[in-house]
């Protein structure tokens, strides 16, 4: 079990209870062995070459250093607490296998594009491939920025964090990713593709559900929301939306539902709402009440039946009946014409 200062003020279990017990206390992961452990998580993504052993070193300090100052209150003083532990790591390890090919082909045909409409077309490979580790590290900031900045409350700890992350995975600053460099903040949205809906490099997949909901204004501060939504909603794991009031928490969902055209089910709760108003309950009935009810839908079912028998089926049968004489009639006319001759 976890330590009573972990939950929200769990008691100790009791003296005698304990005694039952061989108690094995457990310490946290030392940096050796987390390394290991996430290089075992992001081994697909090594194998699949869209990580690199370096960028799997700086995931894994990383997340030790936010650790650390999470544990030390240094960040996150306000709200939490911030706990991180390997369940980050397997949730970068899912966004990550979520996005990686598509990601991929977004980006290769991104510089197709912006190599054609340059004046030079002398890129040479090595350059490809620079541009190509440019665009996997900034990809790697927003699945980052998702598992690790959204996590926090208040706006400085998020600011903090997200400046964290860009000097831990920096940009190259040289003349061969110039081109890249000057859009980098920069993210955009393509809403007529076939099937798919693209912000920024997120693409998610359209249905043919005709949404009711106004449109936002895609600001770049919304797009790149989406983009975090987009991502985290395509990982297939579940998602809670935190903020403050008019924080454009519900604007968002129905913008990226309207956006994907799929059907969005709203549940209103509140401080009340319980899982039984959710998932139903069992509850204490009288049997004889119950047996009077059942008879009563019974009866009323049948005479449904006895009235729709009277006034659509019979006369049905009757027209079918009249239908078949007549084919009769000819069939034997034309007999007798036949034998006639």
């Amino acid at each position: 079990m976890n330590p009573a200062s972990i939950g929200g003020g769990r008691e100790k279990l009791p003296r005698s209870t304990q005694a039952h017990f061989i108690q094995v206390q457990l310490s946290t992961f030392e940096v050796r062995e987390l390394m290991y452990i996430t290089i075992s998580l992001l081994h697909p993504h090594l194998v699949a070459g869209y990580l690199t052993e370096n960028l799997v070193e700086k995931i894994n300090m990383f997340h030790y250093e936010i650790s650390e100052k999470a544990r030390l209150r240094q960040i996150g003083r306000l709200g939490g607490p911030y706990d991180f532990n390997l369940r980050d790591i397997e949730k970068l390890s899912k966004l990550i296998a979520a996005h990686s090919l598509t990601h991929r082909a977004h980006m290769n045909l991104s510089e197709e594009v912006t190599s054609t409409t340059t004046t030079t077309n002398t890129v040479d490979d090595d350059n490809l491939r620079k541009i190509e580790e440019q665009n996997i590290i900034r990809s790697l900031q927003v699945y980052l920025d998702i598992v690790y900045t959204s996590r926090f409350e208040y706006v400085q700890d998020q600011n903090l964090v997200h400046e964290m992350i860009r000097q831990q995975f920096p940009l190259d600053t040289s003349s061969t990713t110039t081109i890249v460099n000057n859009r980098k903040e920069l993210i955009d949205s393509d809403l007529n593709l076939q099937g798919y809906a693209r912000l920024g490099f997120v693409y998610i997949e359209k249905k043919e559900y005709q949404s009711v909901y106004r449109p936002l204004v895609h600001s770049q501060r919304t797009l790149e929301k989406l983009q975090l939504l987009a991502a985290a909603t395509v990982s297939k794991a579940t998602v809670l939306i935190e903020g403050g009031d008019c924080s454009g928490k519900t604007a968002l969902v129905c913008e990226l539902a309207r956006i994907c055209e799929r059907r969005l089910l709203v549940l209103n709760l509140n401080h009340e709402t319980t899982t039984s108003d959710l998932l139903g309950s069992w509850t204490v009935i009288n049997k004889h009440s119950y047996e009077k009810r059942r008879k009563q839908i019974s009866e009323q079912l049948l005479n449904d039946i006895v009235r729709f028998a009277l006034a659509v089926l019979i006369p049905l049968s009757q027209q079918f009946y009249e239908v078949e004489q007549l084919i009769r009639t000819i069939t034997c006319l034309i007999h007798q014409r036949e034998h006639g001759k």
